[in-house]
């Protein structure tokens, strides 16, 4: 089957980010035994992208006839192996034009082949045989970047780069390390006179708390959860959050943005057997049934509060602050705030969470067609007194704005605070302009209207 390697690229990577290029080399480094990576980004300004070099090296197997000949046909994977798609190396040709593979293998071989959108099947074997023993491995020289914007404004900061592979290869690097296997990356940017270098080791992967969960829901069999929380500098703080699959991180939103914890290092990953070969065939996707991904995501959250009840007091303590803050800003919602997600979660997806729930039970109760028993009406009762204090806090802000109007404001600007300008209300719309009709201002006898 011919492929159009141009509208591939196009239809599976016209969201990726450019990221996904140093995951992509380094997961096909590993896939291939390398024990030693190094990244090279380089380019004489960030300004110039002209001059955006990428080259990325391993001490892998290298391109042996077999791997060639996969690497050849796009799509074609074995059908027992999960874990490779056949996909994932067209993300380069997304971002740069030309592709220079360089590789030595089964001791003395040698392969050098152009990877660009004209590649195919019937690409040329290119191989020949050197004198002498040669260290097997591979070079990637990535050269031609082809767009004028990036949406990673750091892409080319080797601290930046490293923690996007740490984040996605944790699980990996940790599995390398039990097994008394060590695996090294170093990662060098040169950018004009500039030149950083950092690197990652297996080695250096600190021990991980292990805990076994036996899950409620329909994903299958036991999981085990992975996890270290330590405290830090406030500029080093990091978490991690994410399910294994594949041998591969995928980022699991835990917690928000907002509620990052500052001063700790912490690292959550779940691993589970029915994991594996949940993502779609580029690995931008989990492909774990949403109803199955918000129980993990509960699971998830419910561990990580407990496992922060006992190493992070402090965490707890600011959740527990923040839980009294949005109850006395909306008491109407006290009761229906999710405590367990305070904290975790932003505080507008709390909000709206409990206003959902608080909405669900007001309209349960006012679609009864039948008379309510007494623990329907004691509801009936709590609900109509949280409406009416709901009720109380809107127009408490709108009078706040009324007392900021100015001499200087035109007339309409008073108009649209009492009632929008060209708009009228009618007595059997009133449930729905409730929030927009503040002609109370003036008069309470107002809020009985036929029209206004």
């Amino acid at each position: 089957m011919e492929i159009n390697l141009k509208q591939a690229i196009s239809m599976f990577f016209s969201q990726s980010s450019f990221d996904m290029v140093y995951l992509e080399a380094v997961a096909n480094a590993l896939d291939a035994g390398a024990t030693k990576i190094h990244i090279h980004f380089s380019a004489s300004s960030l300004s110039n992208k002209k001059s955006f070099r990428l080259t990325i090296s391993d001490n892998g197997i290298g391109f042996t006839d077999e791997r060639y000949t996969k690497f050849c046909r796009l799509l074609e994977v074995d059908k027992d192996d999960k874990t490779h798609r056949g996909l994932g190396r067209l993300v380069y040709l997304f971002y740069f034009n030309n592709v220079k593979v360089i590789s030595h293998y089964n001791g003395n071989q040698y392969r050098e082949f152009n990877f660009d959108k004209e590649f195919g099947t019937d690409a040329p074997n290119n191989s020949s045989t050197l004198e002498g023993e040669h260290e097997s491995g591979s070079i990637l020289e990535m050269t031609g970047y082809g767009f004028s914007k990036l949406r990673d404004k750091n892409f080319a900061d080797a601290d930046w780069i490293k923690r996007r592979i740490l984040k996605k290869f944790y699980s990996l690097l940790y599995k390398a390390k039990k097994e008394n296997r060590n695996i090294d990356i170093t990662i060098q940017s040169s950018v004009g006179s500039a030149n950083v270098q950092c690197s990652i080791s297996a080695a250096s992967i600190p021990e991980l708390n292990e805990k076994s969960i036996v899950s409620k829901y329909s994903l299958d069999g036991e999981m085990t959860l992975y996890y270290s929380v330590k405290e830090c500098d406030i500029k080093d703080s990091s978490v991690i959050t994410a399910i294994s699959i594949d041998n591969r991180n995928e980022s699991i939103d835990v917690f928000a943005d907002e509620s990052i914890p500052k001063g700790y290092d912490m690292v959550f990953i779940l691993y589970s057997d029915s994991f594996q070969g949940q993502t779609d065939a580029t690995r931008q996707v989990i492909t774990i049934k949403p109803s199955d991904m918000r129980m993990l995501q509960k699971i998830f959250r419910d561990e990580i509060i407990t496992i922060l009840s006992d190493l992070a007091p402090k965490i707890i303590e600011q959740t527990q602050r923040t839980s009294e803050q949005l109850n006395n800003q909306f008491p109407h919602l006290r009761g229906y705030f999710e405590e367990d997600t305070i904290g975790i979660s932003s505080k507008t997806e709390v909000i709206k969470e409990a206003q959902t729930r608080f909405i669900k039970d007001q309209r349960d109760i006012l679609c009864k067609s039948t008379d309510l028993t007494d623990p329907e009406f004691e509801k009936s009762m709590n609900l109509a007194g949280r409406a009416l204090t709901e009720y109380v806090l809107f127009r408490q802000k709108t009078i706040d704005r009324l007392k900021k109007i100015d001499k200087k404001d035109r007339e309409s600007e008073i108009h649209n605070i009492l009632v929008p300008m060209k708009r009228i209300l009618r007595s059997g719309d009133f449930s729905q302009d409730i929030y927009i009709n503040n002609t109370w201002i003036l008069d309470d006898k107002f809020m009985t209207y036929s029209t206004i």
